[in-house]
């Protein structure tokens, strides 16, 4: 047994160093593939990443009003697209003079779904026979920030994740699809909470697909089977390969960026 007087060994102050630094460093999905990270903690995080919210646009303040006092949200049959059934979740976007603060500001768990028809929403009335799906809510509850618009909007509804609507600080946010979109967004939200992100329309369920996130000065994009990352007139290239298979080694190259005046 080591005396408690004597010091510790620098080789040993340093492996500890070391592991610290691949757990900040590595993304779950390495922790994973190396043991440190139980198999079941996997499959909690990864259950409540891929829980779907549905993100509804708001036309007026009477509809805003009366969805967060009556507890329900509805859309047009028609407007529906392939994927809606699997929100568990409703989020409302006022758009503009609909709510005080323009952005999503809540959201609440569905708990029912049922086919109706227009007429038959009391709380909204209006004489019309049109089919619409009405969805239930347990109850609202309102994000720690909203979400911002900053220029763009949602002319009828979008998905995203749970987890995303949570971490989203700007509209935009919630546009990722791929596993390449979320896995750059979460590493580049480890080095700041300020990402902008571009798109190809002003509308999320119009866009098709993240033209560039932004950092500082900073600009990543995917394209092809490239992340081209550059800052002013310099321009570095990782392979998109690189994103899942060694996120950690992106990652330390993004801090490189940030840090140094030269790519």
């Amino acid at each position: 047994m080591r005396p408690s007087s004597m010091p510790f060994l620098p080789h040993a102050t340093r492996l500890v160093e070391q592991f610290i630094e691949r757990l900040i460093e590595k993304s779950p999905e390495e922790l994973q593939q190396e043991g440190i990270l139980p198999q079941g903690i996997m499959e909690e995080w990864r259950s409540s990443f891929d829980e779907k919210v549905l993100v509804g646009m708001v036309p007026s303040a009477q509809n805003y009003h009366t969805h967060l006092k009556h507890r329900f949200y509805h859309i047009p049959v028609k407007r529906l697209k392939k994927g809606w059934q699997e929100a568990k979740y409703i989020a409302l976007y006022p758009k503009q003079g609909a709510a005080p603060v323009n952005g999503v500001a809540c959201f609440g768990k569905i708990t029912d779904v049922k086919f109706v028809k227009r007429y038959e929403i009391n709380e909204l009335p209006k004489n019309s026979s049109e089919e619409y799906v009405r969805f239930e809510i347990e109850s609202w509850h309102f994000l720690k920030d909203i979400i911002r618009p900053v220029g763009y909007g949602i002319s009828v509804y979008t998905m995203t994740t749970l987890n995303t609507l949570k971490e989203a600080k700007e509209l935009p946010e919630l546009f990722m699809k791929s596993k390449e979109e979320i896995t750059l967004w979460r590493m580049l939200r480890r080095l700041s909470d300020r990402i902008r992100f571009d798109l190809d329309d002003r509308y999320l369920d119009k866009a098709s697909k993240i033209t560039a996130y932004r950092i500082k000065d900073i600009v990543i994009k995917l394209e092809g089977e490239q992340l081209v990352i550059t800052r002013g007139t310099k321009r570095k290239t990782l392979s998109i390969d690189a994103l899942l298979k060694q996120p950690s080694m992106v990652f330390k190259e993004m801090v490189r960026l940030m840090d140094s005046d030269t790519i």
